[in-house]
């Protein structure tokens, strides 16, 4: 079990977490770009040493949420990889379930919260935790108890004409964000020796090492890159469905 000797992230290699889940979270300054400044300037006055900073916009409720969430457990297994701390804004930005302080013990990692300004305990971790669960379970209850009481007066609560027309316009824009991904990646691929045999796992590996990731500021994985592929494929090279996870031998037959 880890035994936490120093709350000071100084001289520490660390991994900064970004999460929204709604937009009002957005607007009320808890975008993504706004936290990712928050880390960096809380790493640099701490001392620490900032490697990365990995965005999310998923929902934290829910006992399994941070199962659920890949991002997130990608951030966790770098974390541990490479001995990191894990640095958010406040705690709520990795989740709102006690069962992840557990998770966060049993991986033996470490999490630092800008709002504390020092690497939190487990006790710590699944104190606030279990009252952000609470807080946000309640919330729930609160907004699903106001839209019964309005149906029960006849109201249809919210507006469909304008939801109609954000869920299009949504849709466009990640169409949009894809198709730019869409050819970044077919511009990389048009630079790749002809002759090479392409597997997901070597174009991730590829993207990643020329800088480029995803729409969410992550890293490139096999399972990340395959939609993309066959729409970016460059016809005169050839990519293979039967992956390899030997990432030590992933770029031996690409141009560097």
């Amino acid at each position: 079990m880890l035994t936490l000797l120093s709350t000071s992230i100084r001289n520490r290699p660390c991994i900064g977490f970004t999460r929204v889940s709604t937009n009002r979270q957005k607007a009320e300054g808890l975008s993504l770009d706004q936290q990712s400044d928050t880390i960096r300037r809380v790493v640099h006055d701490h001392g620490g040493i900032l490697l990365t900073i990995r965005g999310d916009d998923a929902t934290g409720m829910g006992a399994d949420a941070h199962l659920r969430n890949l991002d997130l457990q990608e951030v966790l297994n770098e974390a541990r990889r490479l001995r990191a701390v894990i640095v958010v804004t406040d705690i709520t930005r990795l989740g709102r379930s006690d069962t992840l302080a557990d998770l966060i013990r049993q991986l033996e990692l470490e999490v630092f919260s800008a709002d504390t300004g020092r690497i939190l305990t487990y006790e710590e971790l699944k104190r606030r935790l279990s009252n952000a669960q609470a807080f946000g379970e309640a919330l729930q209850r609160r907004v699903k108890n106001g839209i019964a009481i309005a149906k029960s007066k006849g109201r249809r609560p919210g507006n469909s004409k304008n939801l109609r027309h954000a869920q299009q316009r949504a849709a466009i824009e990640r169409e949009n964000r894809a198709n730019e991904r869409t050819e970044q990646i077919a511009h990389i691929l048009s630079q790749v020796d002809p002759k090479a045999e392409l597997s997901a796992a070597k174009v991730a590996s590829l993207l990643n090492n020329r800088g480029l990731r995803t729409a969410r500021g992550n890293a490139w994985t096999k399972d990340r890159v395959r939609r993309h592929l066959r729409k970016a494929r460059v016809p005169e090279v050839d990519w293979i469905e039967d992956d390899s996870d030997d990432w030590s031998t992933a770029n031996s037959s690409l141009v560097s």
